[in-house]
């Protein structure tokens, strides 16, 4: 069982390292131009969206809005 918590919990961080990755991505990109810049618009509140839940999963309580 801890083996298998350990486990999500380790597979969260990652998750949570690649939305956060993405997210600097996305803004670089869109300092390059404006059509990049339309793009990161799109995507930055669902990014923000993932990388808060994924927090909130990794540390429920100590999160609030």
């Amino acid at each position: 069982m801890r083996d298998a918590l350990k486990q999500r919990d380790m597979n969260l961080w990652q998750q949570l390292q690649s939305a956060i990755a993405r997210e600097v991505d996305s803004a670089v990109r869109a300092s390059f131009g404006s059509r990049l810049m339309l793009d990161r618009k799109k995507d930055k509140p669902i990014l923000q969206g993932e990388i808060h839940r994924l927090e909130s999963e990794i540390q429920p309580g100590l999160l609030l809005n």
